[in-house]
C-alpha cells in the first residue's frame, strides 16, 4: 500500500464501502485507487462521453467531483494538497505541505512528466457544481444503503433502550 499523507491510501484492491453502498450499473461506473482513513473512497467515473473525472464517495454520505482526471488528481497530491476536496484557490496548508513522502512525490512527478507544479490547484480541481452537474444526482439514484446503518438487536444502544424502558415506568401507566 502506498500513502500520500496521513490519510490518503492507494490501494490494488476493490474495496467493499463502495459495494455496501452503491448498486451494481454504479460499481461498473466506478474504479476505486485510493481511500482515507475514514473510509471514503476515490474512484474513476467511467463516464459514456469518455471524460474520467476523479470523484470522492463516502459511506455516511458525502461524495464530489475532485479533479477532471486521474492525471490532475496526481498533479494536486505533486503541489502539495492531500485533503480533498481542496480549496484550490489557495496553495495547501503548510501541514499538508509536510507530509511524509510529499516532497519525493512533488519531485518524481516533475521529473516523470518533464513539467512545472503552479502553486495552487485553481484550474485543476474541479468545480463539483459547474463541470459536473449530474454527479450529485447520479450517486443519490444508485445509492443502495442508507448512510447510517440502523443498530442490530445485540448493539449497546438497543440493549441499554430495552433496559431503561423494563427500569422506567411509562407515563401511561
Amino acid at each position: 500500500d502506498i500513502y500520500f499523507g496521513a490519510d490518503l491510501e492507494l490501494f490494488p484492491y476493490a474495496t467493499p464501502t463502495l459495494e455496501r453502498i452503491l448498486d451494481d450499473e454504479a460499481l461498473s461506473c466506478l474504479e476505486a485507487f485510493a481511500q482515507t482513513g475514514s473510509g471514503g473512497i476515490y474512484a474513476v467515473w467511467k463516464q459514456s462521453d469518455g471524460r474520467r473525472p476523479v470523484v470522492y464517495v463516502c459511506d455516511e454520505g458525502e461524495h464530489c467531483v475532485v479533479s477532471h482526471s486521474l492525471f490532475d488528481f496526481a498533479r494536486l497530491i505533486a503541489i502539495g494538497y492531500s485533503r480533498f476536496p481542496c480549496d484550490a484557490s489557495n496553495e495547501p496548508s503548510a501541514d499538508e505541505m509536510e507530509e511524509e513522502g510529499g516532497d519525493k512525490f512533488r519531485e518524481w512527478f516533475k521529473s516523470a512528466f518533464d513539467c512545472q507544479l503552479p502553486p495552487t490547484g485553481k484550474g485543476i480541481a474541479c468545480n463539483n457544481v459547474a463541470d459536473y452537474p449530474p454527479f450529485a444526482d447520479w450517486i443519490r439514484d444508485h445509492w443502495i444503503r442508507p448512510a447510517v446503518n440502523p443498530p442490530s438487536s445485540d448493539s449497546i444502544v438497543v440493549k441499554l433502550s430495552n433496559l431503561l424502558k423494563r427500569l422506567i415506568p411509562s407515563r401511561s401507566q
